[in-house]
């Protein structure tokens, strides 16, 4: 009997350390459509919308590609993020790939005059931000909760 409940016990250790594994990881890759640059004020800009159903334990990553901004343009993407996911938003993170700064960030509910997040940037040299709202606690009215959007 111990044996069946070693084997048990180790079974489920290698099936949680896959499933756990950051390479299993899922990317998607959203292309971005090229006509869509538009200049505000002087600044090249692109506004998208979309819906997040992914996994919530941070592994899931959704990638922008294609469409680069012309020629020598320090651009701006502002995205509408449902959340379609079930589970309570109480941060995002990003991650910005050959970008060189980051100006005018903003984290915050749509529906809601919400409070915005607070912005952390990503330490050891990488492009990008934490956002997280002030508190976890239970009914907080900055949390984004499922059928919500963020403004990113």
């Amino acid at each position: 009997m111990m044996t069946k409940t070693r084997f048990l016990f180790c079974a489920l250790l290698v099936l949680a350390v896959v499933v756990c594994s950051p390479a299993f990881a899922a990317r998607y890759q959203q292309a971005l459509d090229p006509t869509q640059w538009k200049d505000v004020d002087g600044v090249c800009t692109y506004e998208r919308s979309a819906a997040w159903w992914y996994r919530s334990d941070g592994l899931d990553v959704e990638e922008l590609t294609g469409a680069q901004p012309p020629q020598g343009s320090d651009p701006r993407i502002s995205q509408r993020i449902e959340n379609a996911s079930g589970d309570i938003w109480t941060d995002w993170h990003v991650l910005i790939v050959n970008g060189s700064n980051l100006r005018l960030v903003s984290v915050h509910k749509v529906e809601f005059d919400s409070a915005a997040w607070v912005i952390d940037p990503l330490e050891g040299g990488a492009m990008g931000f934490f956002a997280h709202v002030t508190s976890a606690g239970p009914g907080n009215p900055m949390a984004n909760n499922p059928g919500e959007t963020i403004y990113v």
